[in-house]
């Protein structure tokens, strides 16, 4: 393996002021990096990324259509419009937003477990997945935390690969 293969590690700040400063959609792209790296470090992919990218894809074309048509609506004026089209709208925004949300939330927790027992599997250190988890989850409340802490993480598994592998 040649040296321009091995995965780099981001600033968990950076990747946090991103996140903020894209209002979140910088989120979906961090995901699929990190899923991209840990099918690397992995050897054999843990989830497939295609799979994973369109199904952002679509629930981020739902939620930002909808939500985008719904201030249209709102701000045109148009009452008789509005009565007639809110109602389905407003449901598909905040059930399409709530799911990425949600999604966001399942899927970090999954991969700082994967983190977790990669670095375990591979590099023999010992890992407590479950305090993990419970760390991801509370840091998630703590306005989005959770996405430094991922990203510390996975900077910790890339310098680990990269040391055995050079």
């Amino acid at each position: 393996m040649n040296k321009q293969s091995l995965p780099k590690t981001k600033n968990p700040l950076g990747v946090y002021l991103f996140y903020w400063l894209t209002s979140g959609l910088y989120a979906f792209y961090w995901i699929l990096y990190i899923l991209e790296n840990l099918n690397h470090i992995n050897g054999s992919p843990i989830l497939d990324v295609s799979k994973v990218r369109r199904i952002i894809g679509v629930l981020l074309f739902t939620y930002l259509g909808s939500f985008i048509l719904f201030l249209i609506i709102v701000w045109s004026g148009n009452n008789q419009v509005a009565e007639s089209i809110l109602p389905v709208l407003f449901p598909v925004t905040i059930i399409s937003g709530s799911s990425l949300l949600i999604g966001l939330i399942i899927f970090v927790c999954f991969i700082n477990y994967q983190i977790d027992v990669i670095k375990e599997r591979l590099f023999q250190e010992y890992t407590t997945p479950v305090l993990s988890l419970i760390t991801t989850i509370l840091l998630f409340v703590l306005y989005f935390l959770f996405i430094p802490f991922t990203q510390y993480k996975l900077n910790t598994l890339i310098n680990l690969h990269i040391e055995h592998n050079t």
